[in-house]
């Protein structure tokens, strides 16, 4: 699976979040793009580049209950209504997603929260473009207030993040735990730190030697659920 990465960030090299982010893409086996200091070539071949992913993916910060400006701007440029539109839609069956960061607090995008609408309804319109090029939609996967998170609930972002852009679809337990095994078995050399996985794994109450064990299983045709 080919994964890409459209981030829309106009100053991201001071942003803690995007910065975090980008070094969790690094471990992974996926391309990125981002439009803020990207020279927008021809519609033509941005658009037979995107047709080479499988996976793609909006990732930028909240800005006044929307993207910033970049990538309105890319959307209008390579979404076009013969690229997207029914049928003769180049990007049906791909995967679609959206990683959002925010300053604000989750609880106010709750019911009865400050802001009045949550996460998922301010993301209707990518969601609604994503239907139309007959996509399929991921879970969308939020950060809030990543500066005020603890060590240890970076670490989990970071895993979860890793996930999201790599893990097969649907976030079953199955794949969820091929994933944790490729990360260990593939990868796990190539981290600075792999702490994240243990760590996580630790708060699952898994044991890695057990993961093994029933991914084993799965692939033989066993019953996962025992």
């Amino acid at each position: 699976m080919k994964t890409l990465i459209v981030i829309s960030h106009p100053d991201i090299e001071n942003s803690n979040t995007q910065q975090f982010l980008l070094q969790g893409a690094k471990h992974q086996n996926v391309d990125t793009l981002h439009l803020d200091n990207y020279s927008f070539n021809s519609q033509a071949n941005q658009q037979s580049d995107l047709e080479k992913y499988d996976r793609i993916i909006f990732q930028f910060p909240l800005y006044w209950y929307s993207a910033p400006y970049s990538l309105k701007k890319w959307i209008d440029e390579v979404f076009t209504r013969g690229f997207v539109y029914g049928s003769e839609s180049k990007l049906i069956g791909k995967e679609f997603g959206i990683v959002v960061s925010t300053g604000m607090p989750e609880k106010n995008f709750a019911v009865g929260g400050g802001d009045g609408y949550s996460i998922d309804q301010i993301m209707t319109p990518y969601y609604a473009l994503a239907r139309r090029a007959g996509m399929q939609i991921l879970p969308t996967l939020k950060v809030f207030q990543f500066y005020n998170m603890s060590e240890r609930e970076h670490m989990n972002l970071l895993v979860d993040y890793q996930r999201y852009i790599t893990q097969k679809y649907p976030d079953t337990l199955e794949n969820k735990i091929e994933w944790f095994i490729n990360q260990f078995d593939e990868q796990v050399d190539e981290f600075d730190n792999s702490e994240p996985v243990k760590n996580l794994l630790e708060d699952l109450g898994i044991e890695l030697d057990t993961l093994k064990l029933t991914v084993e299983d799965i692939k033989n045709g066993g019953d996962s659920n025992e």
